[in-house]
């Protein structure tokens, strides 16, 4: 059923100052969505998905019968699907009721079950893995089509597609160990990948910048980010994914502030103190050695006094839990244990 699209939901999730592609092969610009909506010459492509907020996935349907695609894979079906009026490809469009945030700050479970499912949906529906996954096709565009499943527009919910598939990816899983297995992964995958790589190696660049300022160290993240997107890019089979600088630096922008508001020089003052006496270093010089049973329940105690150090100093859970290399559930078993004891 070819419909007219229902364009308040869809419009208040775009992003306020869009890429656009007049046509394809023309030049990528920025618009305001204000002024592309009074205009009677809609551009034929328009990004979906602001820098900070994931409330689009969408993918690229280039094979006969497009519209059936959610049938063919056994998944949820999608908000709509843009037909091209002279093709019978599409691109599958999912408008999720609650859109996805990815600040530093945000939750990290959410993030990572949009990543895996990008890719399960991706799979299942055979989507084109080339898709750059930054532009889709403009509902509104003189030559589109929108078809309804459903015969009327629905919004959908992370949770309700996970229903549908077997996720491959754990959440938090994102390692240089696991980049290889992450070469078919579509676009949010990718940058998950590089926002959770970033992340920990800004961790450990921060104590060179404390007292620098904030633009000298948010290029030095932005410098972090364009490497390891470099290092691992070449490892993704979507040789057309657009990393933009735009999105680059917001990636960068969101760590190193986070880093800034959050970690200080007491707390790591307080760990190599911690991590560096004599007797600690004794402890790990014997876990090779005969006594590495006792030697390593000695490290896991001189860990939980350096986490409660640590808290003491300022870090969060997470933070020490990376930083000690232990799981943040074990922190929290730690700092439980010893406020019990006082």
């Amino acid at each position: 059923m070819s419909a007219q699209l229902e364009l308040q939901p869809v419009i208040q999730r775009l992003p306020s100052k869009p890429y656009v592609l007049a046509d394809k092969g023309a030049g990528m610009v920025i618009r305001s969505l204000s002024s592309i909506l009074k205009k009677a010459d809609k551009p034929r492509y328009i990004q979906y998905n602001q820098p900070n907020s994931l409330a689009f996935m969408v993918f690229d349907i280039d094979y006969p019968k497009a519209i059936l695609a959610h049938e063919f894979a056994d998944v949820l079906q999608p908000s709509f699907y843009t037909v091209d009026k002279y093709k019978t490809t599409a691109h599958a469009v999912y408008v999720l009721e609650n859109p996805v945030h990815r600040n530093h700050d945000s939750l990290k479970g959410p993030q990572d079950l949009f990543a895996a499912l990008e890719q399960a949906y991706g799979e299942k529906l055979k989507a084109d893995p080339g898709y750059s996954g930054l532009v889709m096709k403009t509902p509104w565009y003189r030559d589109h089509n929108i078809y309804y499943p459903e015969e009327a527009f629905t919004l959908c919910s992370l949770t309700e597609m996970a229903e549908y598939v077997e996720l491959k990816q754990k959440p938090a899983s994102y390692t240089k160990k696991r980049i290889a297995e992450l070469a078919d992964a579509y676009s949010e995958s990718r940058n998950v990948a590089v926002f959770n790589l970033a992340r920990k190696e800004a961790y450990k660049a921060y104590r060179q910048f404390f007292d620098a300022p904030f633009e000298v160290w948010h290029q030095h993240v932005v410098q972090i980010v364009e490497g390891i997107w470099t290092s691992i890019s070449p490892n993704f089979s979507s040789e057309g994914h657009q990393y933009l600088m735009s999105e680059r630096k917001a990636t960068a922008k969101s760590i190193a502030k986070y880093c800034q508001n959050h970690l200080s020089q007491q707390g790591w003052q307080t760990y190599v103190e911690m991590t560096h006496l004599p007797h600690t270093q004794a402890k790990r010089g014997k876990v090779g050695g005969v006594a590495s049973g006792q030697a390593r329940l000695a490290l896991s105690a001189d860990k939980r006094e350096q986490a409660i150090e640590l808290k003491a100093g300022g870090m969060t859970v997470r933070e020490i839990g990376e930083m000690l290399d232990v799981s943040h559930t074990t922190v929290v078993r730690w700092l439980k244990s010893y406020q019990d004891q006082r």
